[in-house]
């Protein structure tokens, strides 16, 4: 008996310390639902003055779309031929799309899209949004790095989520102090603490999911950004028949 007590006492503790890490899993309320364009590869969305930004990736051809989000109507549409389209973020005025393995971020003038200049990078481009002046870059790993407005490196965040890391981080949005990121292939958006890191809710889209029933592997979630006027974000996938506006909860205050 006396070798059984340790035993229990070390799975108490265990699962103790596994209540207290767990992140806390919430869902969205959609607030409407909009129209989407099923051949749009999504890699990206930016939001700016009224006006939403999407960047599409996938060959033989990408694209970006302006679209004024009081009526859905397009406003802008450019293609861009000679990129696998990323992550875009409006930065210092200007919008800037990052291409997957090409090392080249496309910057372009609001809100008509004309190319101004182009920036270079080292590594994979994925998930983009501005964050504290600059811009904040995943990727495809688990971490996440802040940069300038010429796309110089800076902070590297490394995201975890119950202590373990994470990977696979894509599309981003920064708000207050939290970042937002999809992860391919998951139909969660995580909320990770600007400061730390660490993971600090899951937002489950899986009934986003449902909603519009994606026929392909690859029809995954992606695609967000936040709406500042209305406090609510923009969230699509790749391919899918919808584009969702939703709210997500306010944090509850923390507890030790």
């Amino acid at each position: 008996m006396s070798a059984i007590a340790p035993l229990k006492q070390a799975v108490k503790s265990t699962l103790s310390a596994v209540s207290r890490w767990r992140v806390p899993c919430i869902e969205p309320t959609i607030v409407r639902t909009l129209p989407h364009d099923r051949s749009a590869f999504t890699q990206g969305l930016a939001y700016h003055r009224g006006l939403l930004y999407e960047s599409c990736g996938r060959p033989p051809v990408s694209s970006l779309t302006c679209r004024r989000v009081a009526d859905w109507t397009v406003q802008h549409r450019i293609l861009i031929p000679e990129d696998f389209a990323e992550g875009i973020a409006v930065c210092d005025g200007r919008l800037y799309q990052l291409g997957w393995k090409s090392q080249t971020a496309r910057v372009f003038r609001l809100p008509d899209l004309q190319h101004v200049c182009e920036f270079h990078y080292r590594g994979e481009g994925w998930g983009l949004c501005s964050a504290n002046g600059g811009v904040l870059m995943s990727n495809g790993t688990g971490s996440l790095t802040f940069r300038d407005a010429a796309l110089c490196p800076g902070r590297t965040l490394r995201v975890t989520q119950n202590r373990l890391p994470t990977r696979r981080l894509n599309d981003l949005e920064f708000v207050d102090d939290s970042i937002y990121a999809n992860v391919l292939f998951r139909s969660e958006i995580l909320e990770i603490s600007a400061i730390s890191g660490r993971v600090t809710r899951i937002i489950d889209c899986s009934a986003l999911k449902a909603a519009v029933h994606p026929t392909d592997t690859e029809h995954v979630l992606n695609g967000i950004c936040y709406n500042p006027d209305e406090g609510t974000f923009f969230v699509t996938g790749k391919c899918w028949s919808l584009m969702f506006e939703i709210r997500i909860p306010s944090r509850q205050p923390l507890r030790d």
